[in-house]
């Protein structure tokens, strides 16, 4: 009886090491995965374009823009999208919109 329990034990200790051996490449595999280096890349898209300074569509209006008592003649108004491309599997788009 104590021969059988110890090679019931023997056999226990190597799935426990074969297990264990396993979880370390599991381990060792996702370790290199996060930290293998990553293409950075933005991309950048303009979503809305508007020139302030247009003539007015109203008859007899009129504007003048100024700017520290200077006067501007092209003033704009662009909206951007900053999206983060170059994730290798994005899960949620990354998206930031400035005016």
């Amino acid at each position: 009886m104590g021969e059988e329990y110890k090679s019931k034990r023997n056999i226990f200790q190597n799935i426990g090491l074969f297990i264990t051996a396993i979880a370390s490449l599991a381990t060792m595999a996702s370790i290199w995965y996060q930290l293998r280096s990553q293409r950075p890349e933005i991309t950048v898209a303009i979503t809305d374009l508007q020139n302030l300074t247009s003539p007015p569509k109203v008859s007899q209006l009129t504007a003048k823009y100024t700017f520290a008592q200077k006067p501007v003649a092209d003033l704009w108004q662009v909206k951007i999208a900053l999206i983060n491309s170059g994730a290798i599997e994005p899960c949620i788009s990354n998206v930031l919109s400035a005016a």
